[in-house]
Formats: structure tokens, sequence, C-alpha cells
């Protein structure tokens, strides 16, 4: 970063940009940053790509549009209720990546008792939160992403790995590619 001919460009939400604010201090001696607001618009990257961001109570998701074929993609891996706006992404973008976190809201209490539950940390669990909702979504692919390793999806053949392949739902693994 320090031999850089222009600031790298970051998009950030205010409360995450008031969070990062120390990274200023620490990169000034080297370059600066060019901190962009995102919006919840379509803006566009200027490399065929637009993208906007979607509020949720505690993150956010961000659906991506080409902006030559118009095909979207929604990128949500931290959700903790679908919420108006972002049920209307999903029913609208061709592509969904969606938080596969849990199983269920009680799954790392079966490894720690004293652990948080899924939703207590924003994430709704799939069995009783996402799987439905999905199955019933009109994206062309609908996929679990940001998958914590207690999940028992992760297991080939485990019963609940077949509930979400029936529902016609993929797994993301390493080495995914998503073409719109």
């Amino acid at each position: 970063m320090r031999q850089q001919a222009t600031p790298p460009v970051v998009y950030a939400t205010d409360k995450t940009r008031a969070a990062l604010g120390w990274i200023d201090i620490v990169l000034k001696p080297f370059c600066r940053i060019e901190w962009r607001t995102t919006a919840g618009y379509f803006q566009s990257l200027g490399n065929g790509i637009a993208y906007r961001t979607i509020e949720l109570h505690t993150s956010i998701a961000l659906q991506l549009r080409d902006e030559i074929s118009g095909a979207t993609a929604l990128v949500a891996p931290a959700v903790g209720e679908i919420v108006t706006e972002l049920r209307a992404a999903i029913d609208n973008s061709d592509v969904v990546l969606f938080d596969g976190t849990f199983w269920s809201d009680d799954e790392l209490r079966h490894v720690r008792q004293a652990a948080r539950s899924a939703r207590e940390m924003n994430h709704l669990p799939i069995i009783d939160g996402s799987l439905d909702f999905l199955r019933h979504s009109p994206a062309r692919r609908k996929i679990y992403t940001h998958i914590n390793n207690t999940n028992p999806i992760f297991m080939p053949g485990s019963s609940e790995r077949m509930q979400v392949e029936h529902a016609g739902i993929e797994i993301a693994c390493d080495g995914l590619e998503v073409v719109l």
C-alpha cells in the first residue's frame, strides 16, 4: 500500500466506516483510503457491475447486478430475520447466496452448553427459518454459504443435507463459481 499510486477504494456503511476510523491513522504515512458510502439504490462500480445494499437490523446484504445482462445476485451472509426489502430482493434475484451458518437455533449448545443461540448471534437457523422460504424462491440458484463447522449440512448423506438438497438449495464449497 505504501507505493500504491492511487488509494484503494473501500465501500462501507457509515457505521462500518466509523468503526474503522482508526485505519486512516494507521495508513496515513503510506497512503489514504478513498471511502465511498453504500446506498440502497444501484450504483455502478465502473466495471460492468452495479451494487446496492439492503439494510438488515444488525448487518447488510448486497445485491449485485450485471449492467449488460441485467442478471442479479444477492449476497446475504448474516441474516437474523427476513425483512420486507430482503424478501423482495431475494424474489428478484437470479442467484441467492444466503446465510447457512446454523442448522438449528441451539446447535452450538450441543457443543458448549453456555453458547449463544443462532438467533442471538444474528443468524436465522436453516430448519425453522430459511429453508422453506428459500425453497419457494424463484431464484435460478439458491446457495447456502457462511456455514459453521458444527452445521450437519456439511456431512454428505446426513438427513439435514438431504433436506437442503431436496429443497433445491446448493451448499457452498471451496472453489465454487457462480456465473450470472
